[in-house]
């Protein structure tokens, strides 16, 4: 758990502070945040967000080039200290998110937002994607963003299960383990390499600056009442 969080907005609940309906709700967690001294919710060991974990580095290893730097262990925080944010993955000028779903059906709804290519789109349909990244870009000064979508052909399991095999964070593994033990792959993430999507899908665009003072000002806005 990164003490650095506690009380604080994040980027992955930017969406939260854009929406003046989730706003204040927010606001009151992270006061409660503050009081208890540690993060008011609990990190659930469910399968999605382990495969998710898991994933992220067997996509970083195999499909990015070495332009890219895997960051997802390393929080930045706004100069101001206003709020802090984790991106997945950086290069020079763009900050980007990899995202594993577990389900297809949520793979397909990724997939088609980036076939579309429009930000206005993507801002609609997946508020919380969109302003983490927005936000990441904010803290990490770049102007582009990147949402990077895969979901395994078939092919890759035998890939999969070794790189599970040598990942060296115990809790990590142990959250994706019972893949080892899903024989018939009724339970695992995967689709036939004759399918009509790819299993890489990458959508980079320019972070219009409209949305980024937006944001900045309601982060600042939250921050306040958190520290009032």
């Amino acid at each position: 758990m990164d003490s650095i969080r506690i009380g604080l907005p994040t980027s992955s609940q930017a969406s939260r502070v854009i929406n003046p309906k989730k706003f204040d709700t927010y606001v009151k967690e992270k006061q409660r945040e503050r009081k208890l001294g540690i993060e008011l919710s609990l990190d659930a060991n469910a399968r999605p967000l382990a495969w998710g974990n898991a994933m992220e580095s067997y996509v970083f290893n195999t499909f990015l080039d070495t332009s890219y730097t895997l960051e997802s262990k390393n929080t930045d925080l706004h100069p101001s200290g206003i709020w802090c944010g984790t991106k997945d993955v950086k290069k020079k000028d763009l900050v980007g998110d990899i995202r594993c779903p577990f389900t297809r059906a949520s793979f397909c709804d990724l997939v088609e937002i980036i076939d579309l290519g429009s930000i206005e789109v993507f801002r609609k349909d997946e508020p919380d994607y969109y302003w983490q990244l927005v936000s990441n870009a904010i803290l990490c000064k770049v102007n582009f963003a990147e949402l990077i979508v895969w979901y395994p052909y078939a092919s890759e399991m035998t890939a999969i299960l070794e790189h599970i095999s040598n990942i060296d964070d115990f809790e990590l593994q142990k959250g994706v383990d019972w893949i080892n033990y899903d024989h018939d792959r009724k339970q695992t993430p995967y689709m036939p390499d004759s399918s009509k999507y790819k299993n890489i899908n990458r959508f980079v665009f320019e972070v219009p600056k409209e949305d980024k003072e937006m944001l900045e000002k309601q982060m600042r806005l939250a921050y306040e009442k958190i520290t009032a």
